[in-house]
């Protein structure tokens, strides 16, 4: 990138306060007297560093002197915070601000600019990890790296290769797994919208935020086949699995909303799947129960159940063993 005005800066901003610490900053660029749409000439390398200062914007190249021009190689920043940050590079011209990079970054990865390359001859690797090669007329792309570093955020990787000359179009991508407990930090994020998510609750693994005002929904489609959503208990540990026990938990479907000044601390309204008694492969009970949050309170209860033999019970968890419909109350 080239900086050819005196008005035009590169400045680093980010979509959420600091929590604890500021991001690493730093920024490698050359300037040169050179008047802009001029080549030749010396170009004098410098380096800049900084601190990032949460939602306000930080200088990281200034504007070049009149007449003369800055070419940007790189720009580089160390989350040193413990969340994730929206992280921003700008172009600032004389006040008219456009994003040039924007990435989610999580606690204690980097955030990389510097410019794309790329060859019909011998390839190139992007900004972002991506390698292009062109080997026989066939170009092979390559997303993300084996090892699926820290560094490379929620990235997995992907590759694949498209005929010579844009022309048709066979494209089979290897997808490694997404997340693993030597390779990812937890959680996946799908993020629709520009700025960064609220922090997902403790246990999540994916978190999928929409657009806002638009409602947001995971789809499965099957065809010739039929669609689900399933839950698998286990007790123990994955290596070592032991049976359910009574009253675990087989699968929940939750939700929480946001108050005043942040979202629910546990569920305020709850669908849930439990064990009836401990499990054989010959003895499986289930039973279901529905939680709901009177108004004027936080307190969540367990309103009504479908007891293992079919007994709907409301306003009780006590089934008598007879009447399929028990309410007390």
């Amino acid at each position: 990138m080239i900086l050819d005005q005196p008005t035009r800066t590169l400045e680093i901003i980010l979509g959420e306060a600091m929590a604890t610490s500021n991001c690493d900053i730093v920024a490698c660029y050359a300037t040169s007297a050179l008047a802009s749409g001029t080549s030749g000439g010396t170009f004098t390398t410098a380096v800049a560093q900084a601190a990032s200062n949460g939602t306000t914007a930080v200088t990281v190249v200034p504007a070049p002197a009149g007449g003369a021009q800055t070419q940007v190689n790189e720009v580089r920043v160390h989350n040193n915070d413990t969340i994730s940050h929206r992280i921003m590079l700008r172009l600032n011209d004389g006040g008219t601000v456009r994003i040039v990079l924007a990435k989610t970054v999580s606690a204690g990865s980097d955030f990389l600019y510097s410019p794309t390359t790329q060859s019909d001859a011998g390839g190139g690797i992007q900004a972002d990890g991506t390698t292009i090669t062109n080997t026989a007329g066939v170009i092979s792309v390559t997303y993300g790296t084996t090892a699926n570093t820290a560094a490379e955020g929620n990235d997995a990787r992907i590759t694949g290769a498209l005929s010579a000359s844009g022309a048709a179009t066979t494209y089979a991508p290897l997808v490694s797994p997404l997340l693993s407990a030597t390779t990812q930090t937890a959680p996946a994020v799908v993020n629709a919208n520009v700025t960064a998510p609220a922090a997902a609750t403790s246990t999540a693994v994916v978190q999928v935020i929409g657009k806002d005002a638009t409602g947001v929904k995971v789809e499965v489609d099957g065809y010739g086949g039929t669609p689900g959503f399933a839950g698998r208990r286990a007790d123990g540990t994955q290596a070592a699995p032991t049976a359910v026990a009574a009253n675990d938990t087989l699968m929940q479907m939750s939700a929480f909303g946001y108050g005043a000044t942040g979202f629910s601390a546990a569920f305020r309204a709850s669908y849930n799947i439990y064990s009836a008694e401990g499990w054989t492969d010959t003895a499986q009970g289930t039973f279901h129960s529905f939680f709901t949050t009177a108004k004027g309170t936080t307190t969540t209860s367990e309103k009504a159940r479908l007891s293992d033999a079919g007994h709907l019970l409301i306003g009780t968890t006590t089934d008598d063993g007879t009447n399929l419909l028990q309410v007390a109350g």
